[in-house]
């Protein structure tokens, strides 16, 4: 799922990204004995910042157990244990995977969504799970913002910046869920950017795929075809960032007040946002270059070489 949230490692200390891989593994267990031993294959890093920053807001106190699993059979690993963050990051995953395999069904012919169609059992388990679980709410909002988002695409939106904040929408509801009055806010607008964040990475690491498959892609409906799209993004690519950059400022403004346990945590998210989203995006948008790119990256290199 998704897989665009991710730390800048070169910058992080190595405690802290000792915790936030603990983070991930006591998410990976909480998910296994809490929805399916399958869950754990569709875990990514994604929902690791979820529960850190849900961690931040609810201050909750963690600590460390060692455990085996199926990817590390001979030497226990230090996890975070679980708690109700991670009850709720796992729900939320487990319902979100539901919702994307049903999304690339729909997308996708019989045959190249053959591989979904086989993996739709075992998703559906899972969002039954975490409804059982108690997270009903949960399924309801991410339903209701799902179908929003699918509207979208039948009427044919070709706004990247509609669609991204009808995502960002759904990770600022589920962010703010149950915290207080006074956190709802903040919460909504961090959760709200990071979705932005993750629809637009999503969208235009997708573009030559979607072009070739005839899939729906915002991108492609506003300029045409890929290499434009990347071409016209790459000039406006402080617009992809400046949301996470005010994400990682509000997470800034709070650490003042913070024990030393969740500052480590603050830390973490900053790093992902401030270093971790930009990289991701310099990746992605660095893929193809188009002939006015390579035009100018040639007229760059004559001028330098005067």
């Amino acid at each position: 799922m998704f897989g665009y949230i991710r730390p800048y490692e070169n910058e992080l200390r190595v405690r802290s990204l000792k915790l936030y891989r603990c983070i991930y593994c006591g998410l990976c267990k909480s998910a296994a004995k809490r929805i399916s031993i399958f869950s754990r294959f569709f875990l990514s890093y994604d929902y690791t910042l979820f529960a850190a920053v849900r961690m931040i807001f609810e201050k909750t106190p963690y600590t460390f157990t060692k455990k085996r699993c199926g990817f590390h059979l001979f030497a226990k690993q230090d996890i975070v244990s679980d708690n109700d963050v991670l009850a709720l990051s796992s729900a939320i995953f487990s319902i979100m995977t539901y919702y994307k395999v049903k999304d690339n069904i729909k997308d996708e012919g019989f045959m190249r969504s053959l591989g979904a169609r086989l993996l739709l059992p075992v998703v559906s388990h899972m969002r039954r799970k975490a409804v059982k679980n108690g997270f009903s709410d949960t399924e309801a909002v991410i339903r209701d913002c799902m179908e929003r988002i699918s509207d979208l695409e039948k009427e044919g939106c070709s706004s990247p910046i509609e669609m991204s904040e009808a995502f960002g929408d759904m990770m600022g509801y589920l962010l703010k869920l149950g915290l207080s009055e006074e956190d709802k806010e903040d919460a909504y607008t961090i959760g709200f950017e990071i979705g932005r964040f993750i629809y637009n990475a999503d969208a235009l690491d997708d573009l030559e795929k979607d072009a070739k498959k005839g899939c729906f892609n915002p991108y492609l409906g506003e300029y045409g075809d890929p290499e434009r799209a990347l071409c016209e993004m790459r000039d406006k690519r402080v617009t992809l960032i400046r949301g996470t950059d005010s994400a990682a400022d509000i997470i800034s403004a709070r650490m003042k007040t913070l024990d030393r346990p969740t500052k480590e945590l603050c830390e973490i998210v900053q790093n992902v946002l401030y270093l971790g989203c930009p990289s991701v995006i310099d990746g992605i948008l660095s893929k193809k270059d188009c002939r006015k790119c390579k035009e100018k990256s040639t007229d760059d290199r004559k001028e330098n070489n005067k």
